[in-house]
C-alpha cells in the first residue's frame, strides 16, 4: 500500500482544467478520505470515497486509486477499466503513461476473459444473459474480461425450456462457450392407457314454478250477514205464524162450505173462506222473503273470507218455497 501511494499522489498533481460547477472542494476531501482508508487496509471505504471524488471531478489521479482499491479486492475487471481511463485520460507525452501501462499489462496477465457464442441451430429471438446483463448481438463472440469466480449464463426463446450453466473462472482463464435454448417446450399429455377426462354437461338449472295466484281478499261482511239472517228468520216465524192462521180457517171452510155449490152455512165461515186465501199467500210471500233474507245473510257470512265458490238458489210456488246455499271451501 504504501509504495502504491506515492504514484497515486503523482498522479493526482496538477490535474486538468474543470468544468466550471465541479465540486473540487468536497472531491478533494473525499479524495484524502479514500487515502486515509487505504492506509487503514479499510478497501471498502477507500473505493467508495474514492468513486464519489471521481463523480463530483474527474481527474486521473483518482482513477488511477481507484484502479490501485478495486486490484486489491480481487475486483480485476473493475480495476483493469479505472487504469484503462486513466491511461485514456493522460496526454501522450505525460510522464505518468508507462507505470499506467504497466499496471495495465500485468492485470491482463491475470484477466480472465469469457467468449460467449450462440449455437448455429439457436432459435431466432434467443437471448442470452450473464449474471442477469443481457448480451446483444455485439457483446457475442468477444472476450469480455470478467472477474475471478462463478458466473451465472442463462439461454431463453420463445417456445422453449430455459437452459442455465454456471462457469468458474480463475485468473488468466481464457475461456470460450457456446450455449442455445433448453428442449422444445412440450405440452402436457396423459399417460397411455389413461382415462381421459370428460368435462361433463351441467344440467340447466330449472326455473321455478311462478307461485300460485294469491286467493282474493274478501271484506268482512259477516256483521250484515248475521243482520240479515236475523231478519230472515224473524220473516220466517212470521210465515209460519200465517201459515197456522190460514190452516184453521181452511179448516172452518172445510167443515161449513161446500166448494161445489160454492156456499157456506155460517157469515163466520164465509169470513174464512175469503181471508183466508190471503193469509196464505201472505205466509208463502213471507216466508219465500225471510228464506232469501237467510240465504243471503248466509252469503255475506261464508263469503266475509277466502271461498272458492258460492252460489245461491231460491225457488217459490204456491204455497210452498225452497232456498239452496252452496259454499265450497
Amino acid at each position: 500500500m504504501l509504495t502504491v501511494l506515492p504514484c497515486a499522489a503523482a498522479l493526482s498533481v496538477a490535474p486538468p482544467v474543470r468544468a466550471a460547477g465541479d465540486d473540487r472542494a468536497a472531491a478533494e476531501a473525499l479524495f484524502a478520505k479514500g487515502r486515509d482508508a487505504a492506509k487503514r487496509g479499510d478497501l471498502d471505504a477507500a473505493c467508495g470515497a474514492f468513486e464519489e471524488s471521481e463523480r463530483l471531478q474527474p481527474a486521473p489521479g483518482t482513477m488511477f486509486n481507484l484502479g490501485d482499491c478495486e486490484e486489491k479486492r480481487n475486483h480485476l475487471a473493475a480495476s483493469w477499466q479505472w487504469f484503462e481511463e486513466t491511461l485514456a485520460k493522460l496526454p501522450p507525452a505525460d510522464e505518468r503513461r508507462p507505470l499506467v501501462q504497466k499496471r495495465i499489462a500485468a492485470l491482463e496477465a491475470r484477466l480472465p476473459t469469457l467468449s460467449i457464442k450462440l449455437s448455429p441451430g439457436a432459435s431466432a429471438g434467443a437471448v442470452v444473459t450473464r449474471d442477469s446483463v443481457e448480451l446483444r448481438a455485439a457483446s457475442l463472440g468477444v472476450a469480455l474480461p470478467l472477474d475471478t469466480g462463478i458466473h451465472h449464463i442463462a439461454v431463453t426463446a420463445p417456445g422453449h425450456d430455459e437452459s442455465k450453466q454456471d462457469i468458474v473462472l480463475a485468473e488468466g482463464d481464457r475461456r470460450e462457450l457456446v450455449v442455445e435454448p433448453g428442449p422444445e417446450t412440450k405440452a402436457v399429455t396423459p399417460p397411455l392407457g389413461a382415462p381421459v377426462p370428460k368435462t361433463e354437461a351441467v344440467p340447466p338449472t330449472p326455473t321455478p314454478a311462478p307461485p300460485p295466484p294469491a286467493p282474493p281478499e274478501h271484506a268482512d261482511t259477516r256483521m250484515v250477514g248475521y243482520v240479515v239472517a236475523g231478519i230472515g228468520v224473524a220473516g220466517i216465524g212470521t210465515a209460519l205464524a200465517l201459515g197456522a192462521v190460514a190452516i184453521g180457517k181452511s179448516n172452518t171452510v172445510h167443515d161449513h162450505c161446500i166448494k161445489s155449490a160454492n156456499t157456506c152455512d155460517s157469515p163466520s165461515a164465509v169470513d174464512a173462506a175469503s181471508s183466508g186465501s190471503t193469509i196464505a199467500t201472505a205466509s208463502t210471500v213471507t216466508f219465500i222473503l225471510g228464506a232469501a233474507a237467510v240465504g243471503v245473510g248466509a252469503y255475506f257470512i261464508l263469503t266475509s273470507g277466502p271461498s272458492s265458490e258460492t252460489s245461491l238458489h231460491a225457488t217459490a210456488g204456491v204455497g210452498s218455497a225452497s232456498l239452496r246455499l252452496t259454499h265450497v271451501f
